[in-house]
């Protein structure tokens, strides 16, 4: 070891002996040949193993490290390699003698090979037993002083010796805080002496000791409220404000020795105290989780909190929002710290659901309400936090979430299959559309050019008629579906006897069958209930269903109508009505797709049973809209049984049969012949066919353009001269329904009784509801079907009228 200059030798040497004890470090600063001179003729060495046995000698004599001032040090220069030191150490003191001395010394140090050492060093004392009676008589004077000032504290003062064992014994009580507990002072340390804590109140013990552990084990101030007995043993609450003495030795068995200052504390006080340890204990009741922390009253938490491994958590931690990490789900730290920091405002309080670990191991969601009071200064002064345990909840609002998550995957996964299903479909209907119109193109003009061809010119026409046939019913329906799904159908109901029903779909569907080769089996009742029904849609239904068996259904094969399960209730009857076929029948993986919108089995679609696939999505809805069920049967190869399970109103249980009369061609032509129609129609080329359609029957045609001159013509015609008038509903300057109202409130005989016919684009319910309301007779929807415009006419030319 090397010592550059005298000072930093020096320095060595103090820190070596006096401080470390470390007799080694100290050889190491002096020389070989060092000479050693101390005040008892025993304390002389000369060489370095005589003064190991001499420095060896004071260490087994004074074993703990000396606390020393040392006064600055004078150096006089014997040379250019020799330096004389002098220095005086005050109070020297040592746990083991109990007193303290003064030691003076001067030693020559010497600069060589190794740089500066100690060649030389006398040291002495005072003499020791006077030194002994100074220093007894100056600690008799600061123990009066100290007395003094106890007495003079407000409140009451005492020492105290926190042991290992848990006792807190006593070594001095001043004569306040004996007063204050109606004792005499040495009659309250006697008591006090062996441990101090009797005079606690029970219940109060666990409590404070925890706080005094705590404070102790991170150093600070202790501050705590509790309750003591007076000697009439009635409760006193105090405020104990205490810190630890560290000049004072510790005995065998101490922790610290406390300074204590204890205060009386008022009556709202102590009425808040009482509420809080009611409130503390409604909490542990409850089992909740709480815990709190005021600068004033300490620290304080219920039982449940100590489920939580924050109970774990040191408290500074807690209270400076440290969060101890392992008390917490590690991707939930961030959020938890974020919450402390909420806080950080006064009079607010803030809440947070983590994941907090628990003393079993595992982690439960957690909610957290906390709050937070600051002094004005802005000092925090204190905080408190409820946890609830949300676990169960929790998981179960996951749960939740997790299924709602997976209905709206499986409701976007639908949606995008429907999407498809829609692009696919928008492009057979672009297809579907186009084939029928390149039809009626072409044949157009192939037409034109077989002018002189009449039987070219028949065949031509009856396939325009077949191609525009299916076009109008793609049409149909789409729009029939776009009503459905914008919610904006109406069903409006009027009486419909079974037995009309029954020959309406033979009419409809027999001779088709007939033609196709195929059995339809549809037989008639002996009942024949009348319904209370929406006419149109109820056709529409049935309509459908046996259309898909027919188009689906071979030549030689058979479809069959009955109705079975038929119960009557009161004025309700239900039954199943079951459409069945024979035909190919449909797969067992499109059945999960049948009701769903524009969705056709690519295998059951060839040019000859081409369609929208709305159908049956159509059907379905409108079922369910009138309060009825339907299911599919199927098996490919074998055909198909739908099911109709409906509940209908019933008027009357044997209506009249309907009377269905067929007019007779020739008849009909002679009642139309000569007929004066007024045609209100907008459209040149719907003019020119309708105008050629009703010349064809030699019918005497007048033409208006829109509404306003329809009722001038009819106004300025004779009386009876219009036999019929024909009337669109859109047309420009007045509406087909605005000028059948003025038409009806003229001032003529006729005005009221003429036949209007509504003959319009407008085909829904509602249009017809709305023509009816206007005063007309008859609604036809366009594209106009001759067939049934001439049995229209006929019908009200021949006796129909308004009422």
């Amino acid at each position: 070891m090397e010592f550059n200059n005298v000072q930093e030798l020096l320095t060595a040497v103090i820190q070596a002996y006096y401080y470390e004890r470390n007799i080694e470090a100290t050889l190491a600063c002096v020389a070989d040949d060092i000479e050693w001179i101390g005040t008892e003729e025993e304390d002389c060495a000369s060489g370095k193993d005589q003064l190991r046995i001499l420095l060896e000698a004071d260490v087994n004599k004074f074993p703990d490290p000396f606390e020393i001032e040392m006064d600055e040090p004078s150096f006089q220069k014997l040379g250019d390699d020799a330096v004389l030191i002098s220095i005086i150490g005050k109070q020297v003191f040592t746990s083991v003698s109990k007193h303290g001395f003064t030691i003076r010394g001067t030693a020559c140090c010497v600069r060589g090979d190794r740089g500066w050492l100690v060649k030389n060093v006398h040291t002495s004392t005072p003499n020791a037993r006077l030194e002994k009676y100074r220093l007894e008589q100056k600690i008799r004077e600061i123990h009066k002083k100290e007395q003094v000032l106890m007495a003079s504290i407000p409140g009451g003062v005492a020492i105290y010796r926190i042991k290992k064992d848990g006792k807190v014994t006593t070594d001095y009580v001043s004569e306040s805080l004996a007063k204050m507990c109606d004792y005499q002072a040495d009659e309250f340390l006697a008591y006090l002496r062996e441990n101090a804590i009797v005079n606690l109140v029970q219940e109060d013990v666990p409590e404070v000791m925890k706080h005094v552990m705590e404070s102790l084990e991170k150093g600070t101030s202790i501050n705590v409220t509790y309750r003591i007995y007076n000697k009439a043993q009635e409760e006193i609450l105090i405020r104990l404000d205490a810190n630890v003495m560290p000049e004072t030795p510790l005995e065998e068995g101490d922790v610290a020795v406390l300074y204590a200052v204890h205060t009386v504390v008022s009556e709202e006080a102590k009425q808040e105290k009482r509420e809080q340890n009611h409130y503390r204990t409604i909490m542990n009741m409850l089992g909740i989780a709480y815990w709190e922390w005021s600068k004033e009253n300490g620290f304080y938490a219920s039982k449940k909190y100590y489920n939580y491994l924050l109970s774990k958590s040191p408290l500074e931690d807690v209270k400076n929002n440290r969060v101890f990490e392992p008390a917490v789900y590690p991707e939930d730290v961030s959020l938890l710290k974020e919450f402390f920091n909420q806080t950080d405002y006064q009079e607010d309080h803030a809440s947070v659901i983590v994941r907090m670990g628990m003393a079993d191991g595992t982690y439960h969601w957690t909610e957290i309400f906390g709050f937070k009071e600051y002094a004005s200064s802005g000092e925090q002064m204190g905080m408190s936090c409820v946890m609830r345990d949300v676990d169960k909840e929790w998981l179960e609002q996951n749960e939740k979430l997790e299924k709602a998550l997976k209905q709206a995957q499986a409701a976007l996964a639908k949606a995008k299959k429907a999407d498809d299903a829609k692009d696919e479909f928008l492009s057979r209907m672009s297809h579907d559309l186009r084939t029928p119109m390149n039809a009626v193109i072409g044949l157009s003009a192939l037409t034109l050019d077989e002018a002189d061809h009449p039987e070219t010119v028949r065949e031509n026409m009856t396939k325009m008629r077949l191609a525009s046939d299916f076009m109008l019913g793609l049409i149909n329906d789409i729009l029939d579906m776009a009503k459905i799904e914008s919610g904006a159908v109406t069903l409006y109901k009027e009486p419909y006897a079974y037995q009309d029903f029954v020959v309406n779909m033979k009419t409809m569907f027999q001779a088709q069958c007939e033609q196709k080769g195929i059995t339809f089996v549809m037989p008639e009742y002996t009942c024949n209930p009348l319904a209370y029904v929406d006419k149109v849609r109820i056709n529409q239904i049935f309509f459908n269903i046996i259309s898909n068996a027919i188009k689906y259904t071979p030549s030689g094969g058979t479809i069959s109508y009955e109705i079975k399960n038929l119960k009557f209730d009161g004025s309700t009857a239900s039954a199943d009505c079951v459409i069945s076929d024979n035909g190919i029948g449909i797969s067992e993986e499109f059945q999960a797709h049948l009701f769903e919108p524009f969705m056709q089995e690519s295998d059951r679609v060839t040019p000859e049973l081409q369609g929208s696939g709305l159908g049956l999505s159509i059907t379905k809805k409108l079922v369910e809209l009138m309060g009825g069920e339907i299911h599919i049967e199927s098996k490919k190869g074998e055909g198909t049984s739908v099911t109709v399970h409906m509940t209908l109103e019933i008027m009357s249980m044997n209506a009249h049969k309907a009377h269905i009369t067929e007019v007779d061609p020739e008849k009909m032509s002679s009642i139309l012949k000569g007929k004066r129609i007024l045609l209100v129609e907008d459209h040149p080329l719907n003019t020119h066919i309708a105008k050629a359609l009703l010349e064809k029957k030699q019918m005497s045609v007048s033409h208006a353009e829109n509404g306003q001159r329809a009722v001038e013509m009819f106004e300025a015609s004779p009386v009876g001269n219009f036999d019929v008038i024909l009337m669109d509903i859109r047309m420009p300057i007045m509406s087909g329904l605005d000028a059948t109202r003025e038409i009806r409130a003229l001032a003529r005989k006729d005005a009221r009784k003429v036949p209007i016919i509504a003959m319009t684009a407008n085909a829904y319910d509602e249009d017809v509801k709305k023509s009816r309301k206007a005063g007309m007779n008859e609604h036809l929807s366009k594209p106009i079907d001759p067939e049934k415009l001439y049995e229209t006419l006929a019908k009200y030319i021949s006796g129909g009228s308004l009422d």
